[in-house]
C-alpha cells in the first residue's frame, strides 16, 4: 500500500511540473508557408537567416514584420525578428535564443516584440500583429 500510495504522489507531482515545461521551440513555424513568407536578397545577404523558415507576421503602420530562424552556426541557432520599412535601406532585425523575448525598433519607427511563448494579450500601448508578435508605433 505504501509503494501504491508513493507512485500515485510522484504522478501528481509530475502532473504538476508538466505545466513548468518551456516553450515548443519554433511554434511559429506551425504557421502554414505563403507567398508573403519571403525577405529581399540584401537582407538575407547581411543577417544570418535561413530563408526556408521566414514566416510574416503582418503589416503595421507601413512596416512588414517577420519572424525567421537564425542560421548563425556561431551562436547557434535562434530566432531573428526583422521589420522592413519603405525604403531599400529601411530595415532593423534583432535575434535572441528560442526561448527569449526579443524587442526591435528604432530605424523603422516601429517597434516589435516577440513573444516566444505566444501572446495571449498585448501590453498595454501595444497592438497584437500576430501570435508571436505586438507591435507599437
Amino acid at each position: 500500500m505504501r509503494i501504491q500510495g508513493l507512485a500515485a504522489v510522484g504522478l501528481l507531482v509530475g502532473a504538476l511540473l508538466s505545466g513548468c515545461i518551456a516553450a515548443e521551440p519554433y511554434a511559429f513555424l506551425r504557421e502554414e508557408i505563403s507567398s508573403d513568407d519571403v525577405l529581399p536578397d540584401d537582407i538575407l545577404d547581411q543577417v544570418p537567416i535561413d530563408a526556408d523558415t521566414v514566416r510574416f507576421q503582418g503589416e503595421y503602420d507601413g512596416v512588414d514584420v517577420f519572424l525567421a530562424l537564425s542560421n548563425d552556426e556561431p551562436a547557434g541557432q535562434g530566432v531573428q525578428l526583422v521589420l522592413i520599412g519603405d525604403g531599400p535601406d529601411e530595415w532593423v532585425a534583432a535575434s535572441s535564443g528560442w526561448d527569449s523575448k526579443i524587442n526591435v525598433g528604432g530605424l523603422v519607427g516601429v517597434e516589435a516584440a516577440y513573444w516566444p511563448e505566444g501572446l495571449d494579450e498585448p501590453t498595454d500601448g501595444w497592438t497584437a500583429l500576430s501570435d508571436w508578435v505586438e507591435v507599437r508605433g
